[in-house]
């Protein structure tokens, strides 16, 4: 059966089962880390969440489940950071620039926090494996696209863009992409160490400049 058809994840309905869940899922983030997750088998995973080989697989299907179950719960923090900064029902009245600083530090924090995940997970490139990588990956985006077209259909006179659906979309896929190659190569451009913030700041230029919004005053010059 292919690997796309599997339940990967299992759902908790149990306090104790959902902290066994979040052992297991502890121990693939260390060993993503390490760069060991492919060269570890189910039971040692188990043995060093302190479980049974039978309560890792009444959670994950298989060891790609496991590693599954941890892009899940990253993009569920994604999705999550991305409903609090562009919500439209916050009685707050920031201008469209510092939600953009927000929303825009948030995928670089994540991406950077989760490095060793990201390079993990591009040798599934172009894989069976990646599937269901891919499927979540098309879930989170269309999620937080929507919720950036409906801020920037909101906002539309505090920027210059005059198709708010077509910026979102292309704001995105610049912010999502650059962050993500920043974090993978980045340490290696003109061999200089990566530094997250200057990256952050200059790709907030680049989306400001794209949209045309008066920048942040707070961005260095």
């Amino acid at each position: 059966m292919p690997l796309t058809a599997l339940p990967v994840v299992k759902p908790t309905q149990q306090k104790r089962s959902a902290e066994t869940q979040r052992k297991i899922l502890a121990v693939v983030e260390r060993l993503i880390q390490k760069g060991q997750f492919d060269k570890v088998n189910v039971q040692e995973i188990a043995r060093q969440a302190g479980c049974s080989i039978g309560a890792f697989y009444g959670r994950f299907s298989d060891k790609n489940a496991a590693l599954f179950g941890f892009y899940d719960v990253r993009c569920e923090k994604l999705e999550q950071s991305a409903q609090d900064i562009l919500t439209l029902d916050r009685p707050s009245k920031r201008a469209l620039s510092d939600i953009l600083d927000d929303f825009i530090e948030s995928i670089v924090n994540l991406d950077t926090e989760h490095a060793h995940f990201l390079r993990a997970s591009a040798v599934l490139s172009g894989s069976e494996r990646a599937q269901p990588f891919l499927k979540r990956a098309q879930m989170m985006n269309a999620n937080i696209l929507n919720l950036l077209s409906l801020l920037l259909e909101k906002r539309g006179g505090e920027f210059e863009h005059p198709h708010p659906r077509v910026a979102a979309q292309f704001v995105l896929a610049i912010v999502g992409s650059l962050s993500r190659e920043a974090v993978l190569v980045g340490e290696h451009l003109a061999q200089e160490q990566f530094d997250c913030q200057s990256f952050t700041d200059e790709l907030k230029r680049a989306i400001y400049g794209y949209l045309g919004v008066k920048q942040n005053n707070a961005l260095p010059k």
